[in-house]
């Protein structure tokens, strides 16, 4: 049984591309109102994603994996150090589709991911991994996938607002009216109506940056948003179900 991933994992010339380009990440909630200031601020210096539409925003759509155990959700919530997730992600309706492994060290991270087709990824969700892309990065983060026996685990979607600024390879988001679906994915189907994560109209801010944050934006930061809170939309997602 699955014959073409057993070949890429115990093939020896056969291994995940190296990447050790770890960046900082940090993250927020902010009211509706703390929102309205940051979003402003940025406004002024910075400019939109150049994938946004002209409110610098788009929609994230995103399965997640996890163990049958859930082990990376516990990682999470247990503080480990270096913990990693796998999702299926894709952007408004395009039908364009990247399968993601997101590694974690603290405050650090970074992603390998690759491109999927779109059959290729209704084969993922309905659990059969005996696929293989031409992908490198794609075919290895399947084999990962299949040794540690993920499979689907709930689905979030959200309003991104982006900015970036390249002079500093600083990247500000907001993501608005995060929501969660559990259970099995069909991406034939509408999605049926998701449960909301706050009903204050709460917003998440991330910052993403990479050896350091530039002195005068930490200060604006400090300045505009009361104190950082360490948030996990996977994890936050997963708590109404599994607790922790």
């Amino acid at each position: 049984m699955f014959p073409q991933i057993r070949r890429l994992f115990f093939d020896s010339s056969y291994e995940i591309p190296s990447d050790d380009g770890y960046r900082h990440e940090v993250k927020y909630t902010l009211t509706p109102y703390e929102y309205l200031k940051f979003r402003d601020f940025c406004a002024g210096f910075m400019d939109y994603d150049k994938n946004a539409d002209v409110d610098g925003e788009y929609v994230v759509k995103s399965f997640y994996f996890d163990t049958l155990n859930y082990d990376d959700y516990y990682e999470k919530l247990s503080g480990n150090y270096e913990r990693k997730k796998y999702r299926l992600r894709t952007y408004n309706d395009s039908g364009y589709y990247r399968l993601e492994k997101k590694m974690k060290r603290g405050n650090l991270n970074k992603k390998l991911s690759g491109e999927i087709s779109t059959e290729d990824a209704k084969r993922l969700l309905h659990g059969d991994m005996d696929i293989q892309t031409g992908n490198a990065n794609t075919d290895a983060i399947i084999s990962e996938m299949y040794l540690n026996r993920c499979r689907p685990s709930n689905y979030i979607e959200y309003t991104r607002q982006a900015f970036i600024m390249k002079e500093t390879g600083l990247r500000i988001t907001f993501d608005k009216e995060p929501g969660v679906l559990y259970g099995k994915y069909n991406l034939d189907e509408v999605m049926p109506e998701l449960m909301p994560f706050f009903y204050d109209g709460s917003v998440i801010l991330e910052i993403k940056y990479g050896d350091f944050m530039p002195g005068w934006i930490e200060k604006a930061v400090h300045r505009l948003v009361p104190s950082e809170f360490s948030i996990s939309k996977y994890a936050k997602a997963l708590q109404p179900v599994l607790g922790g």
